[in-house]
C-alpha cells in the first residue's frame, strides 16, 4: 500500500498538535507495515495494561498510568492476566 508522508498529511499538521486522526493513522499504517494486520491506539492501550498485569505491576499504579478512574476497570486487566496462560502446558 503506499501512504501520504507523514509531513503532508493534513491532519498532522494543525499548529504541530496531535490529533486522534493522526494517532489512528500511524498506528494503522505502523500494524500494516508490520504485518500485523487493522491495528488501533485503543488495542496498544489494551495490550499495556494486560503487559503491566503479567508484570505484576500493583493495581494503583496501572490505574494512574491507564488513567482510569474506577479501579474495577483495572481490576479487569488483573483478573483476565492470570487466567490467560492457564492449561498452556498440559
Amino acid at each position: 500500500m503506499n501512504y501520504a508522508p507523514l509531513s503532508r498529511t493534513s491532519h498532522l499538521r494543525a499548529a504541530g498538535a496531535a490529533h486522534r486522526q493522526a494517532a489512528n493513522y500511524i498506528v494503522r499504517v505502523a500494524g500494516e507495515t508490520a504485518n500485523l494486520g487493522r491495528v488501533w491506539p485503543h488495542m496498544l492501550r489494551h495490550s499495556c495494561g494486560y503487559y503491566l498485569a503479567d508484570k505484576g505491576t500493583d493495581l494503583h499504579t496501572m490505574q494512574d498510568y491507564l488513567g482510569h478512574r474506577d479501579p474495577k476497570h483495572t481490576a479487569h486487566y488483573t483478573r483476565v492476566a492470570g487466567h490467560r496462560f492457564e492449561g498452556l502446558w498440559r
